[in-house]
């Protein structure tokens, strides 16, 4: 018990403190989260990502593989919580809400800053990594589940393009294939803005769950918080092994299949009006159980 309390401690308390300096911050202030939010997905994040990728991309990363999981991971999630919501009956606007905090996690506000406390600079490559993985997963079967038929899967994938972390992945591997140097000034303004990224990640997170509203559907939350907090990381164990993936690359991996909802899913949610309420406030129950599920799966994964 005493070590759990430890790891929590450790590991995740700071996270919720720094996140409640996010949340005091939007209700003292009266910020609009909206304008961090682009500076941190337009600018920080990016320059976190090529700064990552260029001290700790190796060969031996297995990328292939773990896109392989993270993809299927999210179709079995899909289809339990379509058949679930079948069953109960809910209609397919219910469905749809219930799957878009499912299908989605907080691999980056939430799970970078908890792979960097737990495993460091090389855990947080692989964080990094998974991040970015997921964030195609969100913007394909994401956007799919909240359109319901609204938008077509091509568009969908098209808009990748917008994304800048996928250009920050491209030109970090242009410049390790290349051999390329990168003069000074640039390598330490990425640098700079870079680590600006992850305590503006949990500033973002405490204004983000400062505005959720918990009177919602309770059997439909009791549903999604249990399939994103313990079903996903169950099946992601599951396939980690029969893809051969071992080492601080499964222990990432199944830590950050470990994490809530992402708020990326209330914005989808809101610009599809798929009960964007339900949806803020299933992230944000997550979020607040998760050192529940974490605490336990980091005393595995580290013990």
């Amino acid at each position: 018990m005493l070590d759990l309390f430890g790891i929590f401690f450790n590991n995740l308390l700071p996270i919720f403190l720094a996140a409640g300096v996010g949340a005091l911050l939007s209700w003292k202030a009266k910020l609009d989260v909206k304008h961090i939010s682009k500076v941190l997905f337009y600018i920080f994040t990016p320059s976190l990502v090529f700064k990552l990728i260029l001290a700790n991309y190796s060969p031996d990363m297995k990328l292939g593989s773990l896109v392989l999981v993270i993809v299927i991971s999210q179709i079995i999630m899909i289809l339990l919580v379509f058949l679930i919501g079948k069953a109960l009956r809910y209609s397919r606007e219910m469905i749809a809400a219930m799957i878009l905090p499912t299908v989605t996690l907080n691999a980056g506000n939430m799970g970078m800053p908890v792979c960097l406390f737990v495993f460091g600079e090389e855990g947080l490559s692989y964080a990094t990594i998974f991040f970015l993985i997921s964030i195609l997963g969100t913007y394909t079967f994401g956007v799919m589940a909240a359109s319901m038929g609204k938008k077509s899967i091509t568009d969908s994938l098209l808009g990748l393009l917008k994304l800048p972390m996928v250009y920050s992945v491209l030109f970090a591997l242009i410049v390790i294939w290349t051999g390329w140097s990168i003069p000074l000034p640039v390598e330490r303004t990425v640098n700079i803005l870079g680590d600006a990224a992850v305590p503006t990640m949990l500033i973002v997170l405490g204004m983000q769950l400062q505005k959720a509203k918990l009177k919602e559907n309770i059997k439909a939350l009791t549903i999604t918080t249990g399939m994103r907090l313990i079903v996903g990381p169950l099946i992601v164990f599951g396939l980690t092994v029969a893809f051969g993936i071992t080492g601080l690359s499964q222990r990432v991996t199944l830590l950050q299949s470990g994490m809530p909802g992402a708020v990326t899913s209330t914005v989808l949610a809101t610009e599809y009006d798929i009960k964007p309420s339900f949806v803020t406030a299933a992230v944000a129950v997550a979020t607040i159980l998760s050192p529940l599920t974490l605490t336990p799966l980091i005393s595995l994964l580290t013990g």
